[in-house]
């Protein structure tokens, strides 16, 4: 009797464990995509942000042996594509980034930003805040991109809501623009894998 008591009991926590297990998947399979899909970035901004940035000279500004600059990062259009559906900045979500820029034997002949330099190190910290916009995907996803060997690579840190079990590995692709003055706009291009993302479309 006690054995047949202790199988119940085992079949019982099993059957338990396998309805918390469903409960807790099925939403992840209904709103969540279970296969790597394609990523892409077009985004733009002012390197005027770069030229007033905090500018630090070491050891002096006379004669900098490297140069960090930082500075918040302020886009002015951000449209992210996820397997052919694209979401737009203002419309579908928000970004705020922080970006770290160490330049290595600059030469200054501005005060602003070096006309050449040895070797760039990038770090740029960011985040696409959805929940920020009505409607739509909710959640967060942090990122950040780092450059390494001659490229910049992204890849997702955290996230919440929607975002929770997102997963991005891209890489800067290019970049155009950026010298015509007054503005200084730079576009920038992304391309890579993301798995998890949530099967929510953009905002018409």
């Amino acid at each position: 009797m006690k054995k047949i008591a202790a199988i119940v009991l085992v079949l019982a926590l099993l059957a338990t464990t396998s309805i918390i297990a469903l409960a807790q998947a099925t939403p992840l399979t209904e709103k969540n995509n279970d296969k790597f899909q394609t990523f892409e970035v077009t985004g733009s901004f002012s390197m005027g942000t770069v030229f007033l940035g905090d500018h630090q000279y070491i050891p002096s500004a006379e004669k900098p042996n490297k140069l960090v600059i930082n500075n918040d990062e302020t886009m002015l259009t951000y449209d992210l594509t996820v397997d052919g559906q694209t979401y737009k900045l203002g419309k579908d979500f928000t970004y705020s980034g922080h970006v770290t820029w160490t330049f290595f034997d600059p030469v200054m002949t501005n005060p602003y930003y070096p006309s050449s330099y040895r070797e760039i190190h990038e770090i740029v910290d960011y985040t696409y805040d959805f929940s920020a916009v009505v409607g739509g995907i909710e959640g967060t996803i942090n990122l950040q991109a780092i450059s390494n060997a001659g490229g910049i690579y992204i890849n997702s840190l955290s996230g919440t809501g929607d975002l929770q079990n997102v997963q991005i590995k891209a890489q800067v692709t290019g970049s155009s623009g950026g010298q015509t003055p007054p503005y200084y706009i730079l576009i920038i291009y992304h391309a890579g894998l993301v798995s998890g993302w949530p099967a929510i479309q953009p905002a018409p």
